[in-house]
């Protein structure tokens, strides 16, 4: 009978809370993209490397390639520059939206 009689109490659905990230998981995502970023950094000063040891036998092709490369480092720094300085755009809203009750 105590069976039955639990089967009928119904229970409140639990709502559900709002997601947000806490300050472990920014941690970690921050770890995560800077791990990453140590990653390519390396990866591109090895195909640097590599490039500079390949093309170095001829006096010509190895001072293409070190136009070349001086002239993407230029433009990548001057891409984060730019990044850099388009980062105080961004719009910032409150985290709760209350309406005024007259």
């Amino acid at each position: 009978m105590i069976g039955r009689v639990a089967l009928l109490v119904t229970f409140k659905k639990a709502k559900p809370k709002p997601q947000s990230l806490s300050r472990s998981h920014i941690r970690d995502f921050y770890l995560i993209v800077l791990g990453l970023i140590f990653i390519g950094v390396g990866l591109l000063l090895y195909l640097i490397d590599f490039l500079v040891k390949k093309f170095q036998n001829s006096k010509r092709a190895f001072w293409s390639l070190q136009s070349v490369l001086t002239i993407a480092l230029i433009y990548l720094f001057a891409f984060v520059t730019y990044m850099k300085w388009q980062e105080h755009n961004y719009i910032v809203f409150q985290r709760t939206l209350r309406e005024k009750r007259a």
